[in-house]
């Protein structure tokens, strides 16, 4: 989990926060960053790529 290529950047409606991936699709952050999941767009973004962009999202799991 060191590796900086795990590392995400969670926006849920005007809500930011950290992430990382578990598998190579599913990322996990804290529960607050998605509070808003169900009427908010949710998108993920990896900094570490040249020219990131916004990917959306979709909530799987809530464990708040």
């Amino acid at each position: 989990m060191n590796s900086a290529r795990r590392h995400a950047r969670i926006e849920c409606g005007r809500q930011i926060g950290a992430g990382f991936l578990v598998t190579g699709r599913k990322a996990v952050t804290c529960a607050h960053v998605i509070a808003d999941g169900g009427a908010a767009p949710l998108t993920v973004t990896f900094a570490h790529e040249a020219g990131a962009v916004a990917v959306p999202a979709r909530i799987v799991s809530h464990g708040g």
